[in-house]
């Protein structure tokens, strides 16, 4: 037979039965699937202990309350109510007994024709209230020492859990108690303790004389748990007393674990895995009830790297990703980081200067000493800090004048075509501080201050002569560099490859002269050579008779022929 839901169905509860069909009941089994490291929690028909451990990691909020006592004995049926507090659409139910381990459900077969189930009714009855009310009729009076556990899933998306424990069939004193947590199964442990609360049921009327024990192992290699899921055993372990602080009529159960014990006390940091062992007065000893702890006793290390000195713009990244945690590594470590600048000025990092995990790229477009300070803190809120120094030197300006796309070069004289107007541009002038406006720009003509922007207009009224231009940068730090030109009109007196043209002329003119004159002189002088030559002495030239072919004898000449000769 089916489990029978005796509420009717108020308004809420259609509206409840429309969002199930539409699939919201889904969101609840997804957040289950995501959450849950050991298995889902009603991915399998049979409750077992891994799924245990899934379920009551499920834990959101706290409005599903049942009030049907715990340790309650039923005989025909099964009927378990309560309320929510908040306005619910889904319950989920899931039934086991505790005695059996997985693969091991003849008994509550026998029991019940489902071991699970959903309702969907709900009826109103106050500004925050609403019941709801379960049975689920009994097939066979079968021993059952039941653990009954709930997830609600309510309209605004929110998940509650709870559960009790009741008992069908013979109830004679022989059985084991068994229970369930109701503290959060994950404990996060900064102290000394570790504080248990839930339910412990037992048959026999003498439980305060009972005892509760714990085991604990590292969840990476728990050999506790293996052996409880490979063979239905524990294996033999240090059990640490629980100090039971309360166990009342209800059932309800609180207990602390002293980790302060020599035994515990040095317990290192991670995820551990224990459970829960409860023993009756008759040494009836209960199933395990499984926990994890995240043990968070150790401040986390912080560790910084980085350049102890750069340049302006260059990269500096400032490394952290050595920090860990203990027992933890880097598994939910925050990263807080302040800027300390050399005028006792602190901020947090620009967007920019975020890096992926924890790398800091510092903006070196300041110079001067700074301090960088990284405090890690880790998912217990225990924090270390530690700092590093960086020292990012100024970089000096360089200023570049352009005029018509043509660069000028430092001390250049520069022949100014015929305009009315020319327009020298600075703004590929390069400093850190240009693009944060840190830069200061002066341009100066014959020494006189004639603009201060990027860009200067001469007018042709201006360039009168030869001329020299300078620009002077100087950024935040006051550090400076110039760049300086000769400037003139081409073409004017005062242009220097005119006057050189001229000069040059000049040359040439007088070059010539000189060669005319010289031409002359030696012209002269050779007439002077010639002259002197023709006239030789005559009285040093042979004298000849005046018969041909014979010479006269000395201071003998020719007579002259007044006929001509004979």
């Amino acid at each position: 037979m089916k489990a029978v839901f005796i509420s009717q169905p108020s308004e809420a509860g259609l509206r409840g039965r429309e969002l199930a069909k539409s699939g919201v009941w889904i969101s609840l089994i997804c957040l289950l699937l995501s959450s849950a490291s050991l298995g889902s929690v009603f991915a399998e028909k049979h409750y077992n202990s891994s799924n245990q451990m899934t379920l009551s990691d499920a834990i959101i909020e706290d409005w599903l309350v049942i009030e049907t006592a715990a340790g309650i004995s039923f005989e025909d049926e099964i009927v378990i109510s309560g309320f929510t507090e908040v306005e619910t659409t889904l319950l989920k139910w899931d039934l086991r007994d505790s005695r059996l381990n997985e693969g091991d459900n003849a008994r509550i077969e026998s029991l019940v024709e489902e071991s699970t189930g959903e309702h969907i009714a709900f009826s109103k009855v106050a500004e925050n209230r609403w019941n709801w009310s379960i049975t689920i009729e009994i097939n066979d009076s079968v021993s059952c020492m039941c653990i009954f556990e709930l997830l609600g899933l309510a309209e605004d998306g929110g998940v509650a859990r709870s559960g009790t424990t009741f008992i069908t069939g013979d109830v004679n004193g022989s059985q084991a108690p068994f229970g369930i947590l109701f503290s959060p199964t994950i404990h996060t442990i900064s102290s000394t303790e570790i504080k248990f609360e839930g339910i412990i049921t037992d048959d026999s009327t003498t439980r305060n004389d009972g005892m509760f024990e714990a085991m604990l192992c590292r969840e990476s290699d728990c050999p506790l748990w293996q052996s409880w899921n490979t063979s239905s055993q524990l294996i033999e372990n240090i059990k640490f007393p629980l100090v039971l602080e309360e166990w009342d009529d209800q059932d309800r159960f609180s207990a602390t674990l002293d980790l302060g014990s020599p035994q515990l006390s040095t317990l290192v940091d991670g995820v551990w895995l224990g459970c829960i062992i409860a023993t009756d007065a008759a040494m009836n000893v209960g199933q395990p009830i499984w926990f994890r702890v995240s043990v968070n006793r150790f401040s986390p290390v912080a560790n910084l790297s980085g350049p102890n000195q750069v340049n302006e713009t260059e990269v500096a990244l400032i490394d952290g990703t050595a920090s860990l945690d203990p027992g933890w590594n880097w598994q939910g470590l925050q990263f807080i980081w302040m800027i300390h600048d050399s005028d006792n000025n602190m901020r947090v990092p620009h967007q920019w200067e975020w890096e992926i995990g924890a790398v800091l790229s510092l903006d070196t477009n300041y110079s001067g000493n700074f301090t960088i300070l990284l405090t890690v803190v880790d998912l217990g809120g225990k924090m270390n800090s530690t700092s590093h120094d960086v020292e990012i030197i100024n970089q000096i300006p360089r200023p570049k004048i352009v005029l018509e796309g043509v660069e000028l070069k430092h001390n250049e004289v520069l022949r100014l075509p015929e305009s009315e107007s020319w327009f020298f541009d600075s703004s590929q002038s390069s400093d850190d501080e240009i693009v944060r406006g840190g830069v200061d720009r002066k341009w100066y003509l014959d020494g006189e201050l004639v603009g201060n922007t990027a860009i200067l207009e001469l007018k042709l009224e201006q360039i009168y002569g030869l001329h020299e231009l300078i620009l002077v940068l100087t950024d935040d730090d006051g550090a400076t560099d110039n760049i300086s030109v000769q400037i003139v009109v081409a073409g004017t007196s005062m242009d220097p490859a005119s006057a050189a043209i001229e000069d040059e002329t000049d040359s040439w003119r007088i070059v010539a002269f000189i060669g005319i004159i010289s031409g002359a002189l030696i012209w002269l002088l050779k007439i002077q050579i010639q002259g002197k030559d023709n006239s030789t002495d005559l009285n040093q030239m042979p004298s000849w008779k005046k018969e041909k072919g014979q010479k006269l004898p000395s201071g003998e000449s020719f007579p002259e022929d007044k006929d001509g000769d004979d």
